[in-house]
């Protein structure tokens, strides 16, 4: 008799522990769905379309900017680094072709 009540009880207990695992599946997934009448959905449809025309626009002007001032930087740098080689070879010959 303690052997059967023994065994009654951890059978008992391992099927709590099932139906508590049972318990916790993961939630379903649910989709909503939005009906609109067709001049919505057009409406809808062009300016998604526009605002990803405008984004792309954005980024290449973004782009041309970067490369302009870059370019600008550089002809501003390779000017002023020959106004400066051509300033001191004139400096040097002028120095020594003074009658001082």
């Amino acid at each position: 008799m303690k052997r059967s009540m023994i065994a009654s009880v951890m059978m008992t207990s391992a099927l709590i522990a099932n139906v508590a695992l049972a318990d916790q599946a993961p939630a379903m997934e649910t989709m909503t769905i939005t009906y609109r009448a067709p001049l919505d959905y057009a409406l809808y449809q062009y300016t998604t379309e526009w605002r990803s025309q405008y984004r792309v626009e954005i980024y290449d002007s973004i782009q041309d900017q970067a490369r302009n001032s870059s370019l600008a930087m550089a002809q501003a740098f390779e000017s002023a680094a020959l106004e400066s080689a051509f300033d001191t070879t004139s400096m040097l010959t002028a120095k020594t072709f003074s009658p001082e």
